[in-house]
C-alpha cells in the first residue's frame, strides 16, 4: 500500500510539472546575403524557429554602420507601435501577414547604393531574446547581380571599377598582346608602302625633268648650214634662213 501510494504522488508531480509552462525560447534565422538592384523593393527576410508569434512580440530591424547603429523599424505588440527610423519614412514595411508563422520580414522599398550594409533582425518576448544578421548589396543592373550570384562581393566590384581594366587570364593576355602586335605591323606597312610611292614619284618627276631639260636643249640648238656647226638659239636670235639658189642667205 505504501509503494502504491508513493508511485501515486510521484505521477501526481509529474502531471503537475508538466502542467506548469517552461520559459518561452526560441532562434531568429535570416539569410546571409541578399543582393537587390537600385530603385527596386527588397525582402529582407527573418524567420523565429518556433513558427509562432511569441507572446507580446517585439521586432526592431538596425542597421549597422561601423561602430554606430541606426533603427531601421520598430514593432511593439503590446503598444500597437509600427514606425520606421528617421531616415527611412515611407520606405519600409514589416509584413504582419507572416506574424502567425513567425515571419517578421522587412520589406524596404526604392533601394540606393546608401543602403547597402549589415542589417540586424532582433526579437523579444517576455521572456526571450534572439537576433540574426544580414548583409545587403546593392546592384546597379542585373548583370552585376549574376556577377555576385558566380562569387564576387561588392567589394571586389568596387575594386574593380577603381582599377584599370586587365585581362583576367594569361591567354586573353597573349591574345591582346598578339592583337597589339599585328596592328602595330599592319601600321608600319601602310607607313611604308606610303614612303615607297613617295619615293617612285619624286624619282617619275625627276626623270621626266631631266627628259624635258634635254628636249629643251636640243630644240634651242641649230645646225649652221655653211660650217655644219650647232649653234645656240642666242646666237641666231633675230635671224631667219630662207633658201635661194640651192644656198641658204642670212636675212637680219
Amino acid at each position: 500500500m505504501e509503494l502504491r501510494g508513493q508511485l501515486s504522488s510521484c505521477l501526481f508531480c509529474a502531471i503537475l510539472l508538466a502542467a506548469i509552462p517552461f520559459s518561452e525560447s526560441f532562434e531568429v534565422n535570416s539569410s546571409p546575403t541578399v543582393t537587390g538592384i537600385v530603385g527596386q523593393d527588397m525582402l529582407l527576410s527573418c524567420q523565429i524557429s518556433t513558427r509562432t508569434q511569441p507572446a507580446n512580440m517585439e521586432v526592431q530591424w538596425k542597421k549597422i554602420i561601423l561602430a554606430n547603429i541606426e533603427i531601421v523599424h520598430e514593432y511593439r505588440a503590446q503598444t500597437g507601435q509600427d514606425v520606421p527610423g528617421l531616415n527611412y519614412q515611407g520606405r519600409t514595411v514589416l509584413l504582419k501577414d507572416g506574424f502567425s508563422s513567425g515571419n517578421v520580414s522587412l520589406k524596404l522599398k526604392n533601394i540606393q547604393l546608401a543602403d547597402r550594409g549589415t542589417y540586424n533582425c532582433i526579437v523579444k518576448s517576455n521572456e526571450w531574446s534572439a537576433d540574426a544578421t544580414t548583409e545587403l548589396q546593392i546592384a546597379e543592373t542585373s548583370e552585376e547581380i549574376t556577377e555576385f550570384k558566380n562569387g564576387e562581393t561588392l567589394r571586389e566590384k568596387g575594386k574593380k571599377r577603381v582599377r584599370f581594366s586587365i585581362p583576367k587570364t594569361r591567354e586573353q593576355n597573349t591574345e591582346t598582346f598578339e592583337k597589339n602586335t599585328e596592328k602595330m605591323a599592319e601600321a608600319n606597312l601602310d607607313q611604308q608602302k606610303i614612303l615607297v610611292g613617295t619615293i617612285v614619284v619624286l624619282i617619275v618627276i625627276i626623270i621626266i625633268g631631266i627628259v624635258f631639260f634635254i628636249y629643251y636643249c636640243l630644240r634651242n640648238r641649230r645646225r649652221d648650214p655653211e660650217k655644219g656647226t650647232l649653234i645656240s638659239a642666242e646666237e641666231g636670235r633675230g635671224v631667219g634662213w630662207r633658201q635661194s639658189q640651192g644656198k641658204f642667205k642670212c636675212l637680219l
